[in-house]
C-alpha cells in the first residue's frame, strides 16, 4: 500500500539518495538538503511515498512569487520531483503530485508553477507559463517551465516573472 506523507528528519538520507538515483547524478539530492535544512527567507516542504520496502518517492514545494512588488501573488513552486528507478510508472510520481496539489489548495495555495517535462505535468492540469505571460527567473528551455490555477479566472491579472527566494537560485 502506497502512503504519502509530509517528510520527517529519519527519512533526510533516503530522500537524498531517491533524487541521486532518479536523477543519475548528486545535484538535486544535495540541493535538496542544504533548502530543508537552510531553508533562508522561504518555506519548503517535503512529501513523500511510502510503500512496504520503505520511501520510495519525493516532492519537494517551495513558495516563490509571481510578479513585482503590489502586483505580486504567491506561488508554490512543485519540484525536484524523484521517484527510485526501479518504482517508475506505477503512479508513484502522480500520487506524490496530487496529495501536494491538494495539501497547498487545502492552505489557500491557487498558482503552482513547475520546471519539467510539459508531456507529464499536462495531466496534472499544467500549462505552458509563457501563455499567461509568466516567465522563469532563470534560463529554462522553451515549455519546461509551467503553471497551473486552481481558479483560473482569480489569477487572471498574474504575469510576470516568478521570483526565488535566494536558496532556490542555482546553476543547472
Amino acid at each position: 500500500m502506497l502512503t504519502i506523507r509530509i517528510e520527517r528528519p529519519e527519512d533526510h538520507n533516503r530522500v537524498r539518495a531517491i533524487n541521486d538515483l532518479a536523477f543519475g547524478r548528486t545535484q538535486e539530492g544535495a540541493f535538496v538538503r542544504t533548502l530543508l535544512e537552510n531553508p533562508g527567507d522561504g518555506w519548503h516542504l517535503s512529501f513523500v511515498a511510502e510503500d512496504d520496502s520503505g520511501v520510495v518517492g519525493h516532492l519537494l514545494l517551495s513558495h516563490v512569487t509571481v510578479g513585482e512588488g503590489a502586483e505580486a501573488h504567491d506561488a508554490v513552486l512543485f519540484g525536484p520531483h524523484s521517484v527510485l528507478p526501479g518504482c517508475q510508472r506505477q503512479g508513484i510520481g502522480a500520487a506524490l503530485i496530487r496529495r501536494a496539489m491538494d495539501y497547498a489548495e487545502e492552505q489557500g495555495e491557487r498558482i503552482f508553477l513547475a520546471v519539467g517535462a510539459a508531456d507529464y505535468y499536462t495531466r496534472f492540469g499544467f500549462e505552458p507559463a509563457s501563455r499567461y505571460g509568466i516567465h522563469p527567473p532563470e534560463a529554462s528551455p522553451d515549455g519546461t517551465f509551467l503553471v497551473r490555477f486552481a481558479d483560473r479566472a482569480g489569477c487572471a491579472a498574474v504575469r510576470g516573472a516568478a521570483n526565488y527566494p535566494p536558496m532556490l537560485r542555482r546553476e543547472q
